[in-house]
């Protein structure tokens, strides 16, 4: 059990995760309890997290309990620190890293819309969620602490989080009835904090799906050679439209994506495997060690070798250290 941070509110989160499952298509899935559907996560992320941006089907409040990191959306990149809220809809590619030496500890309330609102019903209810689906490019996913009343929106979650757990009675009510006032809290934000809306959350959709195959071929191949051309043709696009719709849905270029793919692929293998810098490198689909090594280090903000050291249970060898210092294999 990884212990939680000192903080300075009454509640000892138990149970600090760092593991997140995400399909081949870059999908996070999260279970649902079938007798409530909204949970509450309490992650751990570290250096070492997952590079490649995901999304997911389900709607997200997000509070930073403590650390710093980086926080990307499309092609957006914040800072983040203790206190800060990230508010997250289901068609937005994102990913969140932490800085080296601050882990990054975040409580986030996830939920399916339906909860709130189903086609169909009160157009009253609609306006808890309707932030979510107006997001435009100028609209910020990211609250910084002190923009609201950051602590009040993290004590409600908290309070869901013991309701939740103990399963008092009535405690369905108490946890939609937080996430109501949470919801109530931040549409009241945006409402203050007017951007261009942006209707057109039915073609974001529409692109991450178009691009499914592609995060598939990457996640399944990313070790061979994957031109651009084939990419592209697996999306059923030219190469210079690939490119530029690529870019606009996912915020970075194809071939950033692919780099991004390839060191989360030989973080996997130096945490599990007992391989070399240089068998990892290849192994990986780069054909320089060298090259390897600065990609690395620019993404993963640290060496291969210094991975493996600051790492839990990372195996490294003299051959693996010499490697990535230049030195060639016996």
């Amino acid at each position: 059990m990884i212990q939680p941070p000192p903080h300075g509110t009454a509640i000892r989160f138990e149970h600090w995760s760092s593991s997140f499952n995400i399909t081949s298509e870059g999908k996070h899935l999260l279970p649902f309890p079938e007798e409530f559907p909204p949970t509450i996560a309490c992650n751990r992320f570290s250096f070492d997290r997952r590079l490649t941006p995901n999304y997911h089907d389900y709607f997200e409040v997000s509070y930073v309990y403590k650390g710093t990191g980086v926080f990307r959306v499309g092609n957006r990149i914040q800072d983040l620190k203790t206190g800060d809220l990230l508010v997250l809809g289901n068609t937005e590619l994102h990913t969140l890293l932490s800085h080296e030496h601050d882990p990054l500890y975040v409580v986030s309330i996830f939920f399916m819309p339906e909860l709130i609102f189903r086609p169909g019903g009160s157009n009253l209810d609609f306006e808890y969620i309707r932030f979510f689906y107006n997001h435009s490019h100028a609209h910020s996913n990211h609250i910084p602490a002190g923009s609201i009343d950051n602590q009040s929106i993290f004590r409600l979650m908290e309070e869901a989080y013991r309701a939740l757990r103990s399963k008092p009675r009535h405690y369905r009510l108490v946890v939609k009835n937080n996430l109501y006032t949470i919801l109530l809290m931040l549409l009241d934000y945006y409402e203050r904090s007017p951007t261009p809306e942006d209707r057109h959350y039915d073609k974001r959709m529409s692109d991450i799906r178009r691009l499914r195959p592609v995060f598939k071929l990457v996640d399944d191949d990313c070790g061979e050679k994957i031109t651009l051309e084939q990419a592209a043709a697996s999306a059923n696009m030219s190469p210079p439209y690939f490119c530029r719709f690529f870019r606009k849905v996912v915020g970075c270029t194809f071939m950033q994506y692919l780099q991004q793919a390839r060191v989360d692929r030989a973080k996997q293998l130096m945490l599990t495997g007992n391989l070399s810098v240089t068998q990892i490198a290849f192994e990986v689909g780069f054909e320089s060690l060298s090259y390897f090594c600065r990609v690395f280090r620019r993404l993963a903000l640290l060496s291969p070798t210094e991975f493996l050291r600051k790492t839990e249970g990372g195996h490294t060898t003299p051959a693996s250290a010499s490697a990535a210092k230049g030195g060639r294999q016996p």
